[in-house]
């Protein structure tokens, strides 16, 4: 009942924000912009996008959402609240993940070019992953610029990777980025879909592990006092 309430106060949030207006008028756009790409490499192209905007969502949202709690002085309640460390967590990956995975399901679903349950795998565990660094790196971050910089190194490792892959590079290394990983299920990669499924979990199991200890450490230390 409590997590219930948290992840409808979650929702409710976005949707005054504008995350749910902002993805809807992008789903659009994206859609539009596909009908203008060739045949040949519309699927390519798809799940690029589907990567690139959808699937990585939460890392740039959900730091901006914990920056603006800061700001609000949300984080200052829930500090004394009986909310749960995982309920703070598991309520902000999943409230976005929902925006991610529908956006992801009717851009491929427009075009029918992708498998539609790799689609789904693809784009939920790549939010959950992306929602995760998001919220470490939203926890660490004193401003919107410095938030903004400390993004900077997870794209540069993680999204740059999968795509180079895509366009034929290739490197031992990438066998076990998760980026490379997220992409390959999105793309309905069978032959290596087992092995980027085990990939992205295993990341998500130690960044859930590491959200733990920065969102506890965050709440413990409100106005600059350890609680």
């Amino acid at each position: 009942m409590r997590f219930r309430g948290l992840l409808l106060g979650d929702v409710c949030f976005q949707i005054k924000y504008g995350f749910y207006f902002l993805y809807a008028f992008l789903t659009t756009v994206y859609i539009c912009v596909l009908m203008f790409i060739p045949s040949s490499v519309k699927e390519k192209v798809t799940a690029i996008l589907i990567f690139t905007d959808p699937a990585a969502l939460g890392l740039f949202f959900l730091g901006a959402m914990i920056l603006l709690e800061k700001s609000e002085c949300v984080l200052a309640s829930l500090a004394v609240s009986p909310i749960k460390t995982w309920e703070y967590i598991v309520s902000k990956v999943l409230s976005l993940s929902i925006i991610s995975t529908s956006t992801a399901i009717i851009i491929s679903a427009v075009y029918s070019i992708h498998i539609l349950p790799f689609v789904v795998a693809g784009a939920f565990l790549g939010s959950v992953l992306f929602s995760l660094f998001g919220i470490i790196i939203g926890t660490k971050a004193k401003s919107l610029n410095q938030f903004l910089i400390l993004t900077v190194p997870i794209t540069l490792v993680i999204m740059l990777p999968a795509l180079a892959e895509t366009f034929g590079v290739s490197c031992p290394l990438f066998w076990i980025n998760p980026g490379n990983a997220v992409l390959r299920v999105i793309e309905g990669n069978v032959t290596l879909i087992y092995l980027s499924l085990s990939i992205i979990i295993a990341c998500i199991i130690v960044a859930y592990a590491f959200t733990i200890k920065a969102v506890s450490k965050m709440l413990k230390t409100i106005g600059g006092v350890k609680l």
